[in-house]
Formats: C-alpha cells, sequence, structure tokens
C-alpha cells in the first residue's frame, strides 16, 4: 500500500495520513475527493459504499465503518490483491481504535487535535515493514495462502457481524454474550492438536473490533492445513448463526452482507478451489 488515509467521515477530515510512494499528494484534497465519491455512491446510487476502484492507475480500497464514523482508504498498485489491501486496513482500524479510544460522539462533537494521532505512524511503519517482507518471499503456493487469509479475514467479519447486529437489535444485553461465545470458539480451536504443532495458529485473533487473520505467517504453515482450521472456524461460525437466529432472519441477512461478497470473489474462490466448498457451506 502506497498511500493510507484514515478519515473522520461526518467532517471528511483526515486524522492520519501515510505515504510510501515518491509521488506527492495534498492529502487534504484527496481525501475529500475519495470522502465525496464514497457519499456519492452511499447516497445517489443507494449502496453500501465503494468498495475499490481503479483510478489514475492505482487500486483504491476502501474499509467503511460507519459504526465510528471512520473510513480508512489505500492505494496501491493495480496488480495488487484488494481483498488482501482491505483485510490489512482492518488491522489498522482496530489498532487506531485500541490505541486513541475514538467514539462517534467525540468525532462529531469534538474538534479533534490531529498532532494526537502523529505517533500512529510508528505503529504502521511497523506492520508496512513486516507486510513488505513477507511480500518479497511469498511464491506460488504462499501467494495462495495470503489470499485464502485474506478472503476468510472477510468471511468472518461478516458472519460476526449478523450476529452482533441481530442481537444488537432485539436484545442488546446479549450482546456482551455472543462476543464471549466467539472468544471461546476461537478458544476451543486454539487448543486443538494442530495448534499446539503449528503455533503460528495463535495468531489468529478475535476482540470486540472483529477478527484479526492477516497476522498469520504462511511460511510458518502449510496449505493444507490452514485451509482446513480456516474453513473449521467458518462452519462453526455458521451453525452459530443457525442456532442462533431464525433461518428466515438468517437468509435475509445472508443476503444483504455475504452472499454478494461471495459473488465478487467468484474468481478468486475459483482459483483457490474453494468454491463448491464454501457453497455447501453457506447454503445449507
Amino acid at each position: 500500500m502506497n498511500f493510507i488515509w484514515i478519515i473522520n467521515k461526518f467532517n471528511s477530515t483526515t486524522l492520519f495520513y501515510r505515504s510510501y510512494s515518491e509521488l506527492r499528494l495534498d492529502p487534504d484534497l484527496v481525501s475529500g475527493l475519495l470522502t465525496a465519491l464514497n457519499s456519492f455512491s452511499e447516497v445517489e446510487l443507494q449502496s453500501h459504499g465503494i468498495s475499490s476502484i481503479l483510478m489514475a492507475g492505482l487500486s483504491w480500497v476502501y474499509s467503511n465503518h460507519p459504526d465510528t464514523d471512520l473510513l480508512l482508504i489505500a492505494a496501491g498498485s493495480k496488480d495488487k490483491n484488494p481483498e488482501i489491501m482491505r483485510s490489512r486496513l482492518e488491522v489498522i482500524y482496530q489498532m487506531f481504535l485500541e490505541k486513541y479510544h475514538l467514539t462517534p460522539y467525540e468525532l462529531e462533537e469534538t474538534l479533534i487535535n490531529q498532532e494526537r494521532f502523529a505517533d500512529f505512524g510508528e505503529v504502521l511503519d511497523e506492520l508496512h515493514d513486516q507486510w513488505a517482507q513477507a511480500e518479497k518471499i511469498i511464491s506460488g503456493g504462499m501467494a495462495r495462502m495470503f489470499d485464502m487469509i485474506g478472503i476468510f479475514q472477510q468471511i468472518y467479519n461478516r458472519l460476526t457481524n449478523i450476529l452482533i447486529e441481530y442481537f444488537a437489535y432485539i436484545d442488546p444485553d446479549k450482546v456482551p454474550e455472543i462476543h464471549k461465545e466467539i472468544k471461546n470458539l476461537l478458544e476451543d480451536f486454539q487448543q486443538m492438536p494442530e495448534t499446539q504443532d503449528y503455533p503460528e495458529l495463535k495468531s489468529i485473533s478475535y476482540g470486540e473490533l472483529g477478527w484479526n487473520v492477516v497476522n498469520l505467517n504462511p511460511l510458518n504453515l502449510e496449505e493444507d492445513l490452514l485451509r482446513r482450521i480456516l474453513v473449521m472456524i467458518a462452519i462453526q461460525l455458521h451453525n452459530t448463526i443457525k442456532q442462533r437466529i431464525p433461518e428466515a432472519n438468517r437468509l435475509l441477512a445472508y443476503s444483504k452482507t455475504l452472499y454478494p461478497y461471495i459473488v465478487h470473489q467468484y474468481e478468486l474462490l475459483d482459483s483457490l478451489d474453494l468454491n463448491s466448498l464454501i457453497l455447501r457451506i453457506f447454503l445449507t
């Protein structure tokens, strides 16, 4: 990722900007344009906002978080996988919130001092170096594993959001219980014999801000093992939703958030030999 913005959607101001390119941009001017494009998509086109676009020879990827009024945008070369970029933006989002504990009220009602976030550059630089180092040693099988990790992070977070949003609507008091149930699910997997043999699997984490799968280092894993573990967690999340949410509500939620993502990623899922498996899991 060559350029990264963290934007306050409420007033379209840039809270944090980082460039890893020799190309010089006006971060405030560009963020205003990017936010306006997303707002146009949401309001005029009545969509969920922009997912990714190609512009000026770059791939621009959005990570939209309406619950906190934050919008993260990254730009990188057009040959980069947008799902990997989006997954990394989610990691950045989680680390940003954990570091500064921002709330929608603060973003809307308080004059934000941008200097407050300057030291986040150190966190981002460390992440950027780790990801750049990993990319240097990626080969065919390794690239497949990175793609797989990005896909399942997106699936996990969509499934979890379905659960959280359902109970936030019908019984908000049960939301902490849902978070705990998902944490227990992950802890059960981390007690499996495979996890003892491959400690790297313990890098998968879950918190109230969502799943973090992209911290996995595929160099320390075998592709078949990674696929099996990621699929097993997806199945368990799906089964949890089936137990907790009536079928009609579940299918409606899937049709809004999960199925469109699967269709959008059809070619990538096909290249990973995951299409039929994913369809079997979520259409039953």
